[in-house]
């Protein structure tokens, strides 16, 4: 075999490598999102948009940067920068939790306590870089996906914008609580599929004793939830979406008797109430995307 030939199968073997390396079976938080966004009975397959956004949900909340980080989290940093989004970290290790704090066992702290800051009492300087780069991240792919798109050579040229206009009309709220949205069913996620966690790694689902500064998963995914559908407050979907989180809040707040977690022997009834919860979202938010202005442009394709 000629040297010529060899180089040649060697090419090809290794683009081989490359394209199955980068088909990553989907995660149970990547499942959530995308019935979040479609339903759980819907065909769609996964877009360029929602593998963004899944990736950059997945930095925000879960990769620790470990010694054993997978080659796969380098390959989601490039999908991310791929597509455009703005003050992606260089390299993995950029997500270490400083002093190697909470590695591994404790790895929802300060990063599932609440979408802001003040929620996390996060008192060791940010430890997580949540506020400096896994929150910024996060809203940066959503505003990415919803308002600009994919990078291409002319966005890159194209300094003043004036030729190119935004995908939706989306707001900087909106935006931002959309990131919220897909934060959220992160952290739902882990109630309804991990072990019984305390306030000190995850935001419970409701407090005994709740504030504007100190809310449960629920009262702040409601007020995002406004944010986002803000002209379909009236809708039939909408309103029994929030009368059905209502109920479950209550309900969750019968066995809250001492803290904001559940004893042990109640926590089965407390994980059912987060899996109802999830389940209810993923019928009637689904349905709200599709009636908004905003999400049919980008991830429902016009019918042939």
């Amino acid at each position: 075999m000629s040297k010529r030939i060899l180089c040649l199968v060697l090419l090809l073997s290794l683009l081989l490598t490359i394209e199955v390396g980068c088909a990553f079976a989907d995660t149970e938080h990547d499942i959530d999102l995308k019935q979040i966004f479609y339903g759980k009975n819907s065909l769609h397959g996964d877009t360029e948009e929602l593998t963004v956004l899944q990736w950059a949900a997945y930095f925000a909340l879960d990769c620790i940067a470990s010694p054993n980080s997978s080659a796969s989290d380098e390959i989601g940093l490039s999908i991310l920068r791929d597509y455009g989004v703005e003050r992606v970290p260089s390299q993995v290790s950029d997500f270490h939790y400083k002093e190697n704090k909470f590695a591994n066992q404790h790895h929802e702290r300060y990063t599932h306590l609440g979408w802001d800051l003040n929620y996390a009492n996060d008192q060791q300087g940010d430890l997580s870089n949540w506020t400096t780069i896994r929150k910024p991240l996060l809203i940066n792919a959503v505003r990415q996906v919803f308002l600009k798109g994919k990078k291409d050579f002319w966005s890159t040229v194209d300094f003043t914008g004036l030729f190119h206009q935004s995908r939706t009309n989306m707001t900087d709220k909106q935006i931002e609580s959309m990131a919220a949205l897909i934060y959220y069913t992160h952290v739902l996620g882990d109630h309804c599929y991990n072990s019984r966690s305390t306030v000190f790694d995850r935001i419970p689902l409701a407090r005994k004793t709740e504030n504007i500064t100190n809310p449960g998963l629920i009262t702040d995914l409601k007020n995002h939830l406004q944010i986002i559908f803000a002209d379909q407050l009236s809708s039939s979907d909408y309103r029994l979406l929030i009368a059905k989180m209502d109920n479950i809040r209550k309900d969750i707040r019968t066995v809250l008797i001492n803290n904001d977690f559940p004893t042990i022997d109640q926590y089965s009834f407390y994980q059912n109430k987060a899996i109802e919860l999830m389940n209810e979202l993923k019928i009637r938010i689904p349905r709200l995307m599709e009636d908004s202005d905003f999400f049919p442009e980008i991830f429902i394709e016009p019918a042939a």
